[in-house]
């Protein structure tokens, strides 16, 4: 066996995730669990360990201590990073030990129910409280909000490093415009207070600060939630001002809730579920919703249209087809509830889309039937059958064309690639006698309606254009 490194195993652990650029709760998370399997074991070294203990750790977690599912992931996650990256160990495959994940609805407040949350909180609790109700953020999204980030010409907050390391574009609600610029000046005359002590500095990402010497004293780095008290950076050893801790927002509104008499188990993130699901009661586009929360599948936000009632009770589609007219909200001051307007800035998936590329395959497909015609038409002499048949094709592409003028494109869109897909396959033979069902279609309507004394083209299908 190898002489052990000079360095020890925890800090070896660090390194390698901060090599990997893991975020700090991770590498706090990992190293907990590393050590607390060393411990289990009874303090012997990783390396003289392997499959066996590792499965006795998970079964003793599971059995013994009975932590969730993701809890039991969470750890075992750790330690294959510790084999893999650190050790350099392979202990096979390990996927039978993953526990299986329930699937979970998350807890969703009423308007009410939110209303009565928000005002039993104070100061800048209550703030931030509106934020993640109002914006959709994350606990910690909101928590390391600069003061940067914050736009108030366009109405939008823009979440930096968010959850995967990605960033996003959100709503600032109109009724929390002026209440966070009251914020923000006490926050300035803090920053100026600091300054003049000879303080006043931030921690940047990754290597700005060495790139840029005293960025970390500009008033847009600043966090928009300060601590009351300056702090030392465990990283570095420097002292700033940090944010505010997540666990005190996290004990206001559990409190909050008591004093408000929900019975729910409500936290900081209900509020998020909260905002998300009655955006969906208010009938807006899904896509959209999955883009103000930052989620990466749809799938995860589908979750919270089963909370919202769509599924069990949907609301009437909208008069114009490929269309939605979602209902206008109502933003009492109280409340961060986006505004339709707010809304309205962000370009939804739909609107990337297109309605040109929506019906490319429409035009694609009228312009390849056109040509393929003319080109039968400038062929040599053909019999008899084979005009009537080409002629029977003809009058499908004709009839797809007078559709589109009448119908939304995307309807029409299936119902000519159905036409020309029966005109490549049926002869003209059973094409005429389609034909003569419409005729008698048609005809069995214009008697319905004569009888029943309706008004002309009441009771004439699109088909009998056909």
């Amino acid at each position: 066996m190898e002489s052990p490194p000079s360095k020890k195993l925890l800090d070896q652990v660090r390194d390698a995730l901060r090599l990997k650029h893991y975020a700090y709760r991770t590498e706090q998370a990992y190293v907990d669990w590393i050590t607390r399997y060393i411990l289990f074991h009874n303090k012997r070294h990783p390396t003289d360990m392997g499959r066996p203990e590792v499965q006795a750790f998970l079964t003793h977690l599971a059995v013994e201590k009975n932590v969730a599912a993701s809890t039991q992931t969470q750890a075992l996650s750790a330690l294959l990073f510790l084999y893999r990256q650190v050790l350099h160990q392979d202990l096979g495959n390990l996927d039978a030990l993953r526990a299986h994940k329930p699937k979970r609805l998350p807890t969703v407040l009423t308007r009410d129910e939110t209303l009565r949350v928000i005002s039993a909180l104070k100061g800048p609790h209550q703030l931030m409280a509106k934020l993640l109700y109002g914006s959709g953020l994350r606990l910690m999204e909101c928590a390391r909000l600069r003061v940067k980030d914050i736009d108030f010409a366009q109405r939008q907050i823009v979440v930096r490093d968010g959850k995967g390391a990605h960033d996003r574009v959100t709503v600032l609600p109109e009724s929390l415009v002026a209440p966070l610029q009251e914020h923000l000046q006490r926050v300035k005359q803090l920053h100026d207070q600091d300054l003049d002590a000879g303080h006043g500095t931030v921690d940047l990402p990754d290597a700005l600060e060495r790139k840029y010497p005293n960025t970390n004293r500009d008033w847009g780095w600043q966090y928009v939630f300060p601590s009351e008290r300056r702090s030392t950076d465990p990283r570095t050893g420097l002292v700033h001002r940090h944010h505010l801790d997540a666990s005190g927002l996290q004990k206001a509104v559990r409190r909050a809730a008591r004093l408000a008499k929900i019975t729910k188990p409500v936290g900081p993130h209900t509020l998020r579920h909260s905002f998300a699901t009655h955006l969906l009661q208010a009938n807006y586009d899904i896509r959209t919703v999955q883009e103000l929360l930052g989620h990466k599948d749809v799938k995860t936000t589908m979750t919270l249209r089963l909370r919202s009632g769509q599924v069990l009770h949907p609301r009437p589609q909208s008069r114009r087809p490929g269309r939605a007219q979602p209902a206008r909200l109502d933003s009492p001051s109280a409340l961060a509830l986006p505004d339709r307007k707010s809304l309205d800035r962000l370009p939804t998936a739909r609107e990337v889309v297109g309605r040109e590329e929506r019906n490319s395959l429409l035009r694609e497909t009228l312009i390849n039937t056109a040509s393929r015609l003319r080109r039968l038409s400038s062929a040599a002499p053909i019999s008899p059958r084979l005009r009537r048949e080409r002629q029977a094709q003809h009058d499908v592409v004709t009839g797809a064309q007078q559709i589109v003028q009448r119908l939304g494109r995307i309807q029409a869109r299936h119902a000519l690639r159905f036409r020309i897909a029966d005109a490549g396959q049926f002869p003209a033979r059973l094409f005429a006698a389609r034909r003569l069902a419409f005729k008698r279609q048609h005809a069995h309507a214009e008697r319905a309606r004569q009888s029943r004394h309706l008004p002309p083209d009441a009771a004439v299908t699109d088909d009998a254009n056909c």
